[in-house]
């Protein structure tokens, strides 16, 4: 496999499993979610509130995180990862059943809430599965190998969904998908980590405790939240201004994609060299910065061909901040504690995951903001963002330091 050798003798099986499974739910993923937006736009006609609901899909299922992180205490988090994939990627195979946008919309929400499950439980096989000195780089490897195929794959789909009905196209995605995660089944994993006997509310508010008490994991989740509401409220507006302002299609998705992947295949071989050796708060700190620029080149496009500048800097937001937010969860969890943690996380990230993407529709609809002004609001916001991230990359490594020296830190567990 790629970069295989690389690595030292003893992950290389391990990592050309993850690398296979990586490459086979890439096909699925090419092949389905570049479109989920534009199908419910273009095709089934959804309306500006619904395209909100598809973007908050996605994390909708987080607002359980602690329900889900509690399920598999104390016992192997392979199965939870893998029963959670294989029973999502099956709901792709009811894309024949779909008539309408509310059931199209239906059927993409299920996908979402069923693989929702499956995160508490990936961070701690990450975590297993590679040490931590070498995490992101090789997590970098297998994205570099993953998204070249979602590149080439979203190019296909993009001409193919314009002359075949994803009716068709979906199932076939769904079977790779599958298949993506009995490989993935194949690493052998051992821990049981964490308290099987704990209460439910003893574990939730466990889990909140550690906002307050653990600082800069605090400033980590609180940058990430701001940036990510910024994010999440203009995505829908996103694909309403491809369609409706500029007369873009799947093709053009397919295009945005492309440009959008070969951005972020060039980048995660840079960013996982860097995640292992910096504060991955700096990382989504830089990344942010890069994001700024997305909404800003909707603010000034008149023609579809004019967003390929942002699509190129959202696929290097989107690489760092894949490697950053995972091991910036890993970085401040105690190893028997990373689930709870990547709950935490991803409590927050649905929170404003659902609230966000139907606000910014809802606000341009009723006419409190114009398009352009909310995407110059989100551009604002990020640089908020920033500027609290920077304070938690302060707080981590305890002085005032320069962004271009900033040293690795050591820090392995949860500051009280």
């Amino acid at each position: 496999m790629l970069f295989a050798d690389r690595l030292s003798p003893g992950i290389r099986a391990t990592y050309n499993r993850d690398t296979l499974a990586g490459i086979l739910g890439a096909v699925m993923n090419g092949l389905t979610m570049p479109f989920f937006l534009m199908i419910a736009r273009e095709k089934l006609h959804a309306s500006q509130t619904e395209l909100g609901v598809i973007t908050a899909a996605p994390v909708a299922g987080f607002m359980l995180a602690f329900l889900w992180a509690r399920m598999m205490e104390g016992k192997r988090k392979m199965p939870f990862a893998v029963g959670s994939w294989v029973a999502s990627r099956c709901v792709l195979l009811l894309a024949p059943l779909v008539r309408d946008h509310a059931s199209f919309v239906a059927l993409v929400v299920v996908y979402w809430v069923v693989w929702s499950v499956s995160q508490p439980a990936y961070a701690a096989l990450m975590k297993e599965i590679y040490p931590d000195s070498d995490r992101g780089r090789i997590m970098g490897y297998v994205r570099v190998c993953s998204y070249t195929v979602i590149a080439v794959t979203a190019a296909l789909g993009g001409m193919l969904l314009h002359y075949v009905t994803f009716q068709l196209v979906f199932p076939v995605a769904g079977v790779f998908g599958i298949a993506s995660a009995l490989v993935f089944s194949k690493i052998p994993t051992k821990q049981t980590t964490g308290d099987a006997n704990v209460q439910l509310s003893e574990f939730v508010f466990g889990s909140l405790e550690i906002l307050l008490r653990d600082r800069p994991y605090r400033w980590f989740c609180a940058g990430i939240f701001v940036s990510g509401w910024a994010n999440f409220m203009v995505t829908p507006l996103f694909t309403v201004y491809q369609k409706d302002y500029l007369g873009a299609d799947t093709r053009w998705v397919g295009v945005y994609t492309i440009v959008m992947q070969t951005a972020a295949i060039i980048s995660y071989y840079y960013w996982g060299k860097h995640v292992d050796r910096k504060p991955p708060v700096l990382i989504i700190a830089l990344c942010n910065l890069l994001f700024a620029g997305v909404p800003l080149s909707y603010c000034v496009a008149t023609a579809s061909w004019m967003l390929v500048p942002g699509c190129i800097l959202l696929g290097i937001y989107n690489s760092g901040c894949d490697l950053a937010y995972f091991n910036g969860v890993l970085h401040y969890a105690p190893r028997d504690r990373v689930p709870q943690y990547q709950a935490v996380h991803l409590f927050l990230m649905g929170l404003r995951g659902i609230i966000a993407p139907l606000l910014g529709p809802w606000i341009v609809e009723w006419r409190l903001l114009s398009m352009s002004q909310m995407f110059l609001l989100a551009t604002a916001m990020t640089m908020a963002s920033y500027l609290m991230l920077m304070k938690g990359v302060r707080m981590d490594s305890g002085t005032e330091i320069d962004v271009a020296l900033v040293r690795e830190p050591s820090r392995e567990t949860a500051a009280n």
